[in-house]
Formats: structure tokens, C-alpha cells, sequence
């Protein structure tokens, strides 16, 4: 079950924001009015409340790609985010960061012995084309194998170990 499925975003800098959790990942266009994916400018974020605490094992996320309809081919965008969690809402750690990397699509993370969260945040440094991020869709699970997609996953990770608290850990600001 997708744990982020209808909840809320918390920005409200964040253009339509219920769209990020409403579980649709196809169809999505190139226009704002066409309200099939949210966007923030960056440096900004877009956050998840799941409202309340889970062990997550699979983080996933659509970044805007140009491949929402049928016969298109990937957009050369690239977007620069790390990827957040935090239990409080106040300090996140970071799960992933891009670095100076950029991607665009699916983007699956999976948490080998899981993580204890009840936000994730996609903060987002940078877009290669304009000044915003959009994002069509956030998904969260509590198994590592989260339903199968039919599309591409650009860029998967397996995240070992549990996060440290450590040196990766960042005040909301």
C-alpha cells in the first residue's frame, strides 16, 4: 500500500500540491494549467506528511520527464534534489543527494533494513531547463518490493544501512 497516497503536502509555496499524492502517474503534459504534476521553484522542497510514523522501505518518486503520453521521448532536463526524511519535521536527514549529478523520471530508493519516518522531503537544487522542480508523483512503502511500474526506473538505489544521525542531519529553515 502507497503510504503517501492522498496526504498532504506542507509548503504552500508548492503549485498543485495535492497532485504530488494522488497516485495518478500517467498522462501527465508539459503545462502547468494542464495540473498533472507539482512544482515548486528551486532552491525549494516539497514535503510529505504521512501523518504518522512508519518503517519505510521503498521511497519513490516521478520527476517531470516529457514521458507522460504515449510516443514521446525523454526530455533532456535534468533536476539536482536530495532526498529528506525526518520523523519531527523540523530535522531531516538526508537519504540521498544528487550531488552535482541530474536526473529526470522514476527515482527508487530502498531501504534494506528500512527507515523510521513520517515526512519525506524532495528539496530541489536545481532544474537544467528553468527555474522550477516538478514533480508528478510521491510514493512510499513499508515492503522493498512496492507494485511494479510500467515505465522506466532512471535511477535506483539500495540504501544499506539506517541512516546516521550524524553529520547528515539538517534543520528545516
Amino acid at each position: 500500500m502507497n503510504l503517501a497516497l492522498g496526504k498532504q503536502v506542507l509548503e504552500k509555496e508548492v503549485g498543485n500540491p495535492d497532485v504530488a499524492t494522488n497516485g495518478v502517474i500517467t498522462g501527465y503534459k508539459g503545462s502547468v494549467e494542464s495540473r498533472t504534476y507539482s512544482y515548486f521553484k528551486w532552491p525549494g522542497s516539497l514535503t510529505v506528511d504521512l501523518e504518522k510514523q512508519y518503517v519505510v522501505k521503498c521511497i519513490r518518486f516521478l520527476l517531470w520527464d516529457g514521458m507522460g503520453k504515449a510516443g514521446v521521448s525523454r526530455d533532456s532536463r535534468k533536476y539536482r534534489y536530495r532526498l529528506e526524511t525526518s520523523l519531527d519535521g523540523e530535522f531531516y536527514n538526508v537519504a540521498y543527494d544528487t550531488g552535482e549529478n541530474g536526473y529526470n523520471g522514476w527515482q527508487q530508493f530502498l531501504f534494506h533494513s528500512g527507515i523510521k519516518t513520517r515526512y519525506i522531503r524532495v528539496y530541489g537544487r536545481h532544474n537544467s531547463r528553468n527555474d522550477s522542480v516538478h514533480i508528478v508523483e510521491v510514493e512510499a512503502y513499508e515492503n522493498d518490493t512496492p507494485p511494479k511500474l510500467d515505465a522506466e526506473i532512471v535511477l535506483e538505489k539500495r540504501i544499506l544501512s539506517s541512516i546516521p544521525k550524524s553529520n547528515n542531519q539538517r534543520r528545516t529553515p
